[in-house]
């Protein structure tokens, strides 16, 4: 195991693993304080809402490529990246402490789960999709939005469910003698538990093997980010090593959801598309998983995005300032993108500065 890593995982000086004594506790208190208390995590919306945005901004310009557009995942936590840049030591003491592995591959990849199902169940996808027609209508979602959203919801907790980011929690201790299943253990036994296998349990799920939203449509209750409650779903683990991260993650999980679901169609890619030639089979949709540390799907995901379908919202508004010899004249225009106007005005002689007053 590399020296950085062990540092930190082999001698139980990660936040997950540390014994639960004044270090732990001490390190508890300092993240839940001043990285994810409410007022900081308030403040940092504005923040969100711009990545998301820059996010959708890409995808709008490369859904009018005729290129495949596909992602495939490694573990972030596997870059020592102090190995190649020095000064960049403090990365790695972040990863050592699981703060970026958590919030970098477990919410990526749980949005890369959730697409997964949508694009094999497009009635789901089309029902989410209607709901956010009828509740946001002509803007683009905010976080605010949410909690009008119950179907959305629905389906963020039953991805939850299906494809834990974690398949195992971190480890916990018992405090005092138990028994479970039969099984007597002492006390201050270490205890991993299995939360792929709770969130499948057919006692409690029907079907558990099937996608199905509505299960927590009838039971709205059911809140994975208070997971001391609601043991049945622990997508952020439970008891005092619950991730103090809850919060921030089910939000910006659901919000870039509910932005690639509001703003694109979705389409499976082909089978020569793959490989870089045109049309082709279409490619079904493998939910199967690739179990490790954290539960990645075992073959990449391919999908295509057609152009917006609310592309109102997502077009800038061009403020072009056009210098002639006449006084300065301000033109207006919407729809058109600031290349194609340059390369007109630039082929009249004229000069052209292009202001973006984008709406994202």
């Amino acid at each position: 195991m590399p020296l950085s890593h062990r540092d930190h995982q082999g001698t139980y000086r990660n936040m997950g693993y540390a014994p639960c004594g004044p270090f732990w506790h001490r390190l508890k208190r300092i993240v839940t304080t001043q990285l994810f208390s409410p007022a900081v995590y308030a403040s940092h919306e504005p923040i969100r809402r711009k990545e998301i945005h820059y996010m959708l901004k890409v995808l709008v310009e490369d859904s009018h490529k005729e290129e495949l557009m596909y992602r495939t995942f490694d573990s972030f936590a596997s870059i020592i990246i102090s190995d190649y840049v020095p000064y960049l030591s403090f990365v790695t003491k972040l990863q050592g402490w699981g703060l970026l592995n958590a919030g970098t591959d477990a919410s990526a990849n749980t949005v890369e789960w959730a697409m997964a199902e949508l694009m094999a169940n497009p009635d789901i996808r089309k029902k989410a999709q209607a709901e956010l027609d009828a509740v946001v209508q002509d803007r683009l979602v905010q976080e605010s939005d949410i909690p009008n959203l119950p179907f959305l919801q629905a389906i963020v907790k039953e991805n939850y469910r299906m494809h834990p980011s974690a398949p195992l929690s971190v480890r916990h201790e018992s405090h005092e003698p138990c028994v479970i299943s039969g099984c007597e253990f002492p006390a201050l036994t270490e205890l991993i538990m299995n939360i792929f296998a709770i969130h499948r349990d057919p006692s409690v799920y029907e079907n558990p093997d099937k996608f199905d939203p509505t299960r927590f449509v009838r039971s709205p209750e059911v809140d994975p980010v208070a997971g001391n409650d609601f043991y049945q779903l622990m997508r952020f683990g439970a008891g005092r090593r619950m991730c103090p991260g809850q919060q921030l993650g089910n939000t910006m999980v659901t919000s870039m959801l509910a932005n690639l679901l509001q703003c694109f169609e979705w389409e499976t890619a082909t089978s020569e598309r793959e490989s870089g030639g045109g049309g082709g089979d279409e490619v079904g949709v493998d939910i199967a998983n690739h179990y490790s540390f954290i539960n990645y799907r075992q073959k990449p995901l391919y999908l295509l995005t057609k152009p917006p379908r609310l592309a109102s919202l997502l077009q800038p508004t061009l403020a072009i300032i056009l210098f002639l010899s006449t006084p300065q004249q301000i033109l207006f225009s919407d729809g058109f993108t600031s290349s194609l106007l340059s390369l007109f005005l630039s082929y009249l002689g004229i000069v052209v500065v292009v202001v973006t007053v984008g709406r994202i």
